[in-house]
């Protein structure tokens, strides 16, 4: 065994295993440590003990008792380490568990298909249908070729909470395929129900149908409705765009954002082109205390617009879209987004 014996002083024995420099006044001792070569192991595994800065540090023997390095061997037990100068004190903390970072969602696309007919004329047929999470959603309805321009079916939507019907459109015979593509719902998850009935009372057919749900799964890109007042406005993001639409004559869009430092936003509205000069959207934009601090309107045949530069100062904001006049509403969606400048 490799003995070794030094005579030294020793100022603080704490510090120096810790290897930290302490500007405190020591207490000074003249003693006399023995080196061993001694080695330390945990659950079998040797350890090398090293300072802060990876630099080799041994163990020695004074008076018959054992010293080691409290932050190689703390760390080696999966402790955090520290030392207070002020307070001459060695910290032994365990170890905070990292939380992994949480993994993106993707906006995940999937579809619900339910076939059916109406065998006799007073037939009303009903399929259940679960939302698993806040989507966008669009039908299909499809049939075999009828030769006419009649109105056939009649297809409801129909939430289960409220009885309410969100969706209503019809099938003509000579359209085998009939989409809602630019009336697309923006629903949270919940449990609701397709109802199929003849049109008029005079046009029934007993062909077979296929009604497809095609619902895209609400990452933060999509509104979900109710989102017609202040108190239950989507949460928005600065330079992130949001898709919505104004499903009926009288639904409202609230969004809310917040400032955290001052200075200027431009917000900026795109949609498909509609072949008019009338405008159809109405965009306002108020403080938390509902002082309004700009508004600008969207016309059909402009599929970008954008408000004028504002300078806001820290806080909460909402954006409110409704139609603009009472005989101008368009179903199609919007994207919204409020720019950083």
């Amino acid at each position: 065994m490799k003995k070794r014996t030094k005579t030294i002083f020793i100022a603080f024995f704490v510090a120096a295993m810790m290897c930290i420099t302490v500007f405190a006044a020591p207490l000074v001792k003249n003693v006399s440590i023995s080196y061993n070569d001694i080695k330390i192991t945990l659950n079998g595994k040797q350890i090398t003990p090293k300072d802060a800065n990876g630099n080799a540090v041994e163990p020695f023997i004074l008076d018959g008792s054992t010293y080691l390095p409290v932050r190689a061997v703390g760390e080696a037990l999966g402790l955090d380490v520290d030392w207070d100068g002020n307070t001459n004190t060695v910290i032994l903390n365990d170890k905070k568990a990292e939380t992994p970072a949480p993994k993106p969602e993707t906006a995940t696309k999937e579809t619900k298909k339910f076939e059916g007919r109406l065998d006799k004329e007073d037939s009303v047929e009903t399929y259940d249908f679960t939302l698993p999470y806040a989507s966008r959603i669009i039908f299909d309805f499809e049939h075999k070729f009828l030769d006419s321009n009649t109105e056939y079916w009649n297809i409801q939507f129909i939430s289960k909470k409220y009885d309410e019907k969100i969706l209503e459109f019809d099938s003509k015979g000579n359209i085998v395929k009939t989409s809602t593509n630019d009336t697309a719902l923006y629903l949270p998850a919940g449990e609701y129900y397709v109802k199929v009935a003849k049109k008029w009372s005079w046009s029934h057919s007993n062909l077979d149908y296929t009604i497809t749900i095609n619902y895209e799964k609400n990452i933060g890109q999509f509104e979900t409705e109710n989102n017609d007042t202040m108190e239950t406005a989507n949460q928005i993001y600065l330079d992130k765009p949001i898709t919505g639409n104004l499903l009926t004559e009288k639904d409202e869009d609230y969004f809310k954002f917040t400032v955290d430092k001052k200075g200027d936003i431009v917000i900026y509205f795109e949609h498909n082109f509609i072949d008019s000069n009338s405008e159809y959207w109405d965009i306002q934009l108020f403080e938390k205390n509902t002082t309004k601090k700009l508004e600008f309107d969207i016309k059909g045949n402009k599929v970008t617009t954008s408000s004028e530069k504002i300078n806001l100062e820290p806080g909460e904001y909402y954006i409110r879209v409704v139609k603009k006049w009472s005989w101008s509403h368009s179903s199609i969606d919007y994207t919204l987004t409020v720019k950083t400048q």
